[in-house]
């Protein structure tokens, strides 16, 4: 596999994995499993260990995922995106 492709595959297993961690997050939310206070310092706090190199892209991930997480904790249950 060309490392071009392997870049691909790698970020969209990173992104999927996210996508995972931050329903995860927004369900036990929902759930009253976890505190909202605790959601919101949980990101805080990971984007506090962000290296300053990454930050930008990683910050741009966070945010993806914290709307993720409050769209699930507020428990529409509407069709996911792309109708998966």
């Amino acid at each position: 596999m060309e490392d071009m492709e392997l870049w691909t595959v790698t970020s969209a297993q990173l992104i999927a994995l996210a996508s995972l961690l931050a329903v995860t997050l927004g369900t036990l939310r929902k759930r009253n499993v976890l505190p909202a206070e605790s959601m919101t310092e949980a990101f805080r706090t990971a984007e506090s260990y962000l290296p300053e190199g990454a930050r930008p892209v990683g910050a741009n991930l966070l945010a993806h995922m914290r709307m993720i997480a409050e769209v699930t904790a507020r428990g529409t249950d509407k069709d996911p995106p792309h109708g998966t």
